[in-house]
């Protein structure tokens, strides 16, 4: 971790004046899969009923949350290890809120989009 103090201004994003906090989540493929190596991970899913899911877990979250805003992007295809699979980013006028917002998309997007991952291991043999 890295920590510094600085009197120069931030980077803000695109934010508006009813944003207080924004969160981003990115999330890397890790290199091992159930303790063995990989390449990475090809994502696949039918598209029309990724993007209906998608559509109901942001009507979901407005529903249920705060005023807030945000992106949410899964990649699909082979993305290898290092490399994001998915990044989540919410924008609301607290920072509680904001986590909390965060987390609750990723665990829908894990949960509930029917996205299928498959792992290349490096020892073709698993």
């Amino acid at each position: 971790m890295k920590a510094s103090l600085t009197r120069e201004p931030l980077p803000s994003g695109d934010m508006k004046p009813s944003h207080g906090a924004a969160v981003l989540f990115r999330g890397v493929v890790r290199e091992l899969e159930s303790g063995a190596l990989i390449s990475g991970i090809d994502y696949t899913c039918y598209p029309e009923l990724a993007e209906r899911q998608l559509e109901e877990i942001i009507a979901q979250g407005r529903a249920r949350f705060e005023q807030h805003d945000g992106s949410m992007v899964h990649r699909l295809g082979f993305v290898a290890a290092g490399e994001a699979a998915v990044i989540v980013e919410v924008k609301a006028p607290h920072s509680a809120g904001a986590f909390e917002l965060c987390q609750w998309y990723l665990c829908r997007i894990k949960e509930d989009l029917p996205i299928w991952k498959h792992p290349i291991f490096l020892d073709s043999a698993s």
